[in-house]
């Protein structure tokens, strides 16, 4: 365990007495929560800020075998402004096999073997501004800063490696349509061991985690797809022009950097085939970055530039 990894918990840190390890975080089990909430409500003109801030930090044995103590806590929000409701648990040992749906019996033969330090801990910190103006919404800001570090020691037994649970699950819906309906819904869970295993089991879990999966991979087709389009429409375009106009289109693509290799530009202008040089130029600019929005917008700002000179070449 390292001294900066103390300091970024600054609530363990306390408990620590400033880190000077008076306690030992083999034989005892140190589980810390932090949370604040803010709301800040203006009528002239009207606007509405909310502040979330939550730290999160477990420091204590983890055992030969793999077992850590149980703790487990949750936070929910549903972030209304005048209603707001707010609920929080914070249990560890058997309380939290229970309140996560695990049996207990058994939990304390299951830390067998010799003790070794770890720890957990996240920090999240959430803000958002909507400011409401005459026809609506006038803005809407919202930012997210989360950090998840782990420290945790492999244990060896009967012959097998073995790596202790740990789960941290953020998730926020922020919502604006007039100041009294404006919403920041917060949820997060925290726990270690058999706890974070009982957890990561809830069919939820999964469910929010699958989902995240398939909506970043959805966002990526999409981005690949509207980036191909583009580029499919700068080909159209490209074989409508005479050789003379291609160092335009090549000056053009490297100001709007659409060259992922830094060294391609130089490669391809002083290429004296143009037809190498076309071929170059084509292999590059087709080089889709992933769901890349600004990728996207910059193939598309080219595409006008193409086609513009396209047209100026065709005959009238």
């Amino acid at each position: 365990m390292t001294r900066n990894s103390c300091i970024w918990l600054g609530a363990i840190a306390l408990l620590l007495q400033g880190c000077s390890w008076s306690i030992k975080p083999e034989e005892n089990v140190i589980f810390v929560t932090k949370t604040s909430l803010g709301l800040d409500v203006d009528g002239t003109p009207p606007d509405v800020s909310f502040a979330y801030n939550r730290i999160e930090g477990f420091i204590g044995p983890r055992y030969e075998n793999g077992a850590v103590p149980p703790v487990a806590s949750h936070l929910r929000s549903d972030g209304g402004i005048f209603s707001r409701n707010v609920t929080q648990f914070y249990a560890t040992g058997a309380a939290a096999m229970y309140v996560t749906g695990r049996a207990s019996s058994g939990a304390a033969s299951e830390l067998k073997g010799g003790r070794k330090a770890m720890f957990f801990g996240t920090t999240t910190t959430v803000g958002v501004k909507i400011n409401f103006g005459e026809t609506g919404i006038g803005g809407f800001v919202f930012g997210l800063r989360r950090k998840e570090m782990s420290f945790i020691p492999v244990g060896s037994a009967n012959g097998a490696d073995h790596y202790a649970s740990v789960i941290g699950v953020f998730s926020t819906d922020a919502a604006a349509s007039k100041p009294e309906d404006s919403k920041l819904g917060i949820s997060s869970y925290f726990a270690t061991g058999a706890a974070a295993d009982s957890i990561a089991q809830w069919p939820e879990t999964q469910r929010s985690f699958k989902q995240t999966g398939q909506d970043a991979f959805d966002q990526y087709r999409e981005g690949v797809a509207k980036q191909d389009s583009e580029v499919v429409r700068i080909y159209r375009c490209l074989a409508l022009l005479d050789d003379n106009k291609f160092p335009d289109v090549l000056n053009n693509a490297n100001q709007l950097k659409l060259f992922q290799d830094a060294k391609a530009y130089d490669a391809i202008k002083a290429e004296k085939d143009i037809k190498k040089a076309r071929a170059a130029y084509i292999d590059e600019i087709g080089i889709s970055v992933g769901s890349s929005a600004d990728r996207s917008t910059r193939l598309l700002g080219h595409r006008v530039h193409v086609c513009d000179l396209a047209k100026q070449s065709s005959p009238n």
